[in-house]
């Protein structure tokens, strides 16, 4: 399985001793939408593949018994998890309206810059929703529904026009005072 379609899903936060298993937050993804029978902890800067026993999905985390029962869980505790991206259902418009944070991994296209880069993180705490985009730099992109063309779930692109000055804008906030 290649290594360059894994998409960052989460973090493994906890253990439950009592259940045998730990518990994956889930970022970018729900629960449901991931059905793989593998999962990839980044150790040492490593995708090292763990086989799934068993699973409990909630919506914003999962559960999972790794089939691998030597697993030093000091070893992998707080480690960003990965899946490979054909075991990802894409969300769906829905959804998306919903939970904003779904966009996380989608590209971002402009009409007038062209592809700016990937979503890195969401913040939708508060009624302005901004995407911070890592391409050749960083970007603070908000999400308002005037800025956005359209939506390729599919393709995970997301198409704006963003006004003119916002890219520039985000340079000049770098700046020392």
């Amino acid at each position: 399985m290649p290594l360059d379609n894994l998409l960052h899903i989460g973090r493994l936060t906890g253990r439950r001793p009592s259940h045998g298993d730990v518990q994956v937050r889930l970022r970018g993804i729900r629960g449901g939408m991931f059905h793989g029978s593998f999962l990839f902890l980044d150790i040492d800067g490593l995708k090292v593949p763990f086989g799934i026993e068993e699973m409990t999905v909630r919506d914003d985390c999962i559960f999972v018994a790794f089939r691998e029962k030597d697993v030093d869980y000091a070893m992998i505790a707080d480690t960003d998890v990965y899946a490979s991206s054909e075991d990802i259902d894409e969300p769906d418009d829905d959804m998306l309206r919903d939970d904003p944070s779904l966009l996380t991994g989608f590209s971002v296209i402009d009409a007038e810059a062209g592809r700016l880069g990937r979503i890195v993180s969401v913040d939708d705490r508060t009624a302005n929703c901004l995407l911070t985009v890592r391409g050749s730099r960083e970007l603070l992109v908000p999400l308002a529904e005037n800025l956005v063309d359209h939506l390729d779930v599919a393709r995970r692109e997301l198409h704006v026009r963003l006004p003119q000055g916002l890219i520039q804008i985000n340079d000049d906030t770098k700046t020392e005072i």
